[in-house]
């Protein structure tokens, strides 16, 4: 499971040995994160499990060992992630070698590319977190120094935690929604180096598969929209329908984000609101958000590929993309609502556990078929883009041999305007 995790690292390194050491490290830092993770878990139910008052000393004794486990842990999952990052940068940044293919450091300049482009995204977004952080601080120190005599934090000290959590909440909705746009148009380093990355694993001794995030094509309408003014339309609408979603979705979400931290934080508003609805009600809310504001856009969208449709069915050389649209219309009419199902399913039970848990977060684990149905969905998808891709081919094809013969006619309209034009001196002189 690492060696297919690692791949992505070890497209850049052409030294045999290199690559093995950077695998260990790849090793240790998984390792680690996993440990701390799994003390994370096991610190968290402890201080559930723990009692009020216990006959002896072992429970806290246990919870303490555990703390200081996973404290070590989390300094040494931080540590290694440093130094494994680093230790990638450095190599990324290498200048190509006379030894290496060239593909290797295509490879390397296109992922350094990314990254850059990345991080003018995420360098705000980290100054914002810890700029959330360090107010959070201040404001429960702060709490503490002025009502020294209170047995838990005041307004003063819950108002930094909610700021803190709005800072987090930004920082994964704006990190999220950058990243989905990145895929859609494109963007992402997996579909920039899909053709080295191909030549390097045939080279490295690794099949390569399939995979949806370094399929180019996956997003685009250029062969169910041949038609290029149709094309045009369809891509636009498809792009305001993504801003409108994006920009409501986030708006709505730190709004509601901010509310629910502000109930939990606060003992007299967490009384009036019970914790178990938290998170199916915040689902709501945005799935019924995002599905209102994409209504008009998905009947125009519709609209649209009617009339493409009709065109594909009217001109013969567009056989194979009917082929494709066709295919295409069966699964959106089938596979392609089972994660609707998914989605269905996950409120049903999150509605479900709030009832039966009203004082718990349990209806938090609903969020399990959500992940699933995005899991079920993407392998729906990658089995229908690989039916697909043969099609998508041939189209290619018929489309450079098209080109080839318009070049050589005009080539030979050309050369016969041009023997034209030196006959006419000598048919002149005679």
């Amino acid at each position: 499971m690492l060696q297919k995790l690692f791949v992505k690292y070890a497209r850049a390194v052409a030294d045999e040995g290199e690559r093995r050491a950077l695998f260990r490290l790849y090793c240790a830092m998984f390792w680690t994160a996993a440990v701390f993770f799994a003390l994370s878990a096991a610190v968290v139910i402890e201080s559930f499990l723990l009692p009020e008052e216990a006959e002896s000393g072992m429970p806290y004794l246990i919870f303490a060992v555990s703390g200081l486990l996973w404290l070590t842990m989390g300094v040494a999952a931080l540590v290694t992630a440093l130094v494994f990052r680093a230790e990638y940068k450095k190599i990324l940044k290498r200048a190509p070698s006379a030894g290496e293919m060239p593909e290797i450091a295509a490879y390397r300049s296109k992922v350094q590319a990314g990254y850059s482009r990345r991080r003018k995204v995420t360098a705000p977004l980290v100054v914002l977190l810890l700029a959330g952080a360090a107010v959070m601080i201040a404001l429960i120190i702060a709490d503490v120094v002025l009502y020294p005599e209170a047995e838990s934090l005041t307004a003063l000290g819950y108002a930094g935690i909610v700021v803190f959590g709005l800072c987090a909440l930004i920082f994964t909705l704006v990190w999220m929604f950058s990243e989905m746009k990145r895929s859609l148009n494109g963007d992402a380093a997996e579909m920039q180096t899909a053709e080295e990355a191909r030549a390097i694993d045939a080279a490295q001794g690794r099949k390569h598969g399939y995979s949806l995030r370094e399929d180019k094509n996956a997003q685009s309408y250029r062969y169910l929209f041949p038609d290029e003014e149709l094309r045009r339309e369809a891509e636009a609408l498809r792009k305001r329908q993504q801003t409108a979603v994006m920009r409501v979705v986030f708006v709505l979400a730190v709004a509601v984000g901010a509310v629910l931290m502000a109930v939990m934080a606060i003992p007299s508003l967490d009384a009036l609101f019970p914790q178990g609805f938290y998170i199916p009600v915040a689902f709501t809310l945005l799935f019924a958000a995002a599905i209102a504001v994409s209504l008009p856009a998905l009947k125009k969208f519709g609209a649209l590929e009617k009339r493409q449709k009709a065109r594909l069915e009217e001109v013969p050389e567009y056989a194979v993309h009917l082929e494709i649209y066709r295919k295409y219309e069966a699964f959106s009419k089938f596979k392609g609502k089972a994660i609707w199902l998914f989605f269905a399913a996950a409120l049903l039970l999150g509605y479900v556990l709030a009832a039966v848990f009203p004082d718990e977060v349990w209806s938090l684990t609903a969020v399990i078929p959500l992940l699933a149905g995005l899991w079920v969905n993407n392998a729906l998808m990658a089995s229908l883009r690989k039916e697909v891709l043969p099609l998508e081919a041939k189209i290619d094809r018929m489309e450079a041999e098209r080109a080839s013969a318009e070049e050589g006619q005009a080539a030979e309209e050309g050369q016969a305007e041009g023997e034209g034009v030196q006959s006419t001196p000598s048919e002149k002189g005679n």
